[in-house]
């Protein structure tokens, strides 16, 4: 669905998850991933902080919350979590590759900078 840009079907899919498992990590990531792609920010933040909350170690939820940030143009916040998830997990590919992608707009006036497409 979401490699669809179906974010409103996933979105009802990951919440019905989360419904069924509070403590679920994984689905609080993956609502923060639909949100942020539908542009509601807040709610993104939100799901990615719980699920943070739910393992502050995790790297593929620090990943997840740089995705937001990536999708907001924030991008000296984005790399702040990509860097922590690669420090809590060198080999992660993921956010190794996001640092590669993120590095050069983090210093660039996000408003020069198209909107790209939001790092997993």
């Amino acid at each position: 669905m979401m490699d669809r840009g179906s974010f409103e079907e996933a979105l009802a899919r990951f919440e019905a998850a989360s419904d069924l498992d509070l403590n679920g990590l994984e689905a609080y990531g993956w609502m923060a991933a639909a949100l942020s792609k539908l542009g509601r920010f807040d709610e993104a933040h939100r799901n990615a902080d719980h699920a943070l909350w739910l393992d502050q170690f995790s790297a593929w939820a620090w990943n997840r919350k740089g995705a937001v940030y990536f999708d907001e143009r924030d991008y000296k916040m984005a790399l702040q979590c990509f860097r922590r998830a690669v420090e809590l997990e060198p080999e992660f590919a993921p956010a190794a590759e996001n640092i590669r992608r993120t590095e050069p707009l983090a210093g660039v006036n996000a408003s020069l900078v198209e909107r790209a497409p939001g790092g997993e």
